[in-house]
């Protein structure tokens, strides 16, 4: 550019307008060199390439996980609580099956089993082991566990009731 005369006009509230003649001067190099890196920085391109190519962002990214790790540690937590809650139902079951079985006791082994038995189905479990000994009766129940994506496990609950010795 070359030095010459520009018109230059201001105005504003409570202001008339004037005008004037101003002197360009011309632009050296260095000038057109920072104007013109001053427009490769501003324009659509080179802003999408600093903000892949910067730090912005990483703050969701680093949450996302956070929250990734909040949910799995929540799902182990309550899978571990389905498995206590599941092995206390079966002790239970082989409490009172083992105290049916022990109060029909006096009727024979087999029907005392068969009373276990009736009462630890009910419960929800499974008789693995009926064994009677004299007149205390040893109830061993096992019951399915559903663990997501582990499948199903089974717990195992041991029970003996029989008269008290004195």
């Amino acid at each position: 550019m070359s030095a010459g005369t520009r018109l230059r006009c201001v105005s504003g509230p409570g202001r008339r307008t004037a005008c004037r003649r101003r002197v360009v001067r011309a632009w050296s190099e260095r000038q057109i060199r920072a104007r013109a890196w001053c427009r490769t920085q501003h324009s659509r391109f080179a802003v999408a390439i600093r903000r892949v190519s910067g730090e912005a962002g990483v703050a969701t990214v680093f949450t996302c996980l956070g929250l990734v790790a909040l949910l799995s540690v929540t799902v182990v937590i309550a899978q571990v609580g389905v498995v206590i809650v599941a092995r206390h139902r079966a002790q239970a079951a082989a409490d009172m099956a083992a105290l049916a079985g022990a109060g029909t006791l006096v009727d024979g082994t087999e029907i005392a089993c068969a009373e276990a038995e009736d009462v630890a189905r009910r419960m929800g479990a499974r008789i693995q082991n009926c064994e009677v000994t004299e007149w205390d009766m040893t109830i061993t129940t096992e019951r399915n566990v559903p663990i997501g994506l582990y499948g199903d496990r089974i717990v195992r609950a041991i029970a003996r009731a029989g008269p008290v010795v004195e």
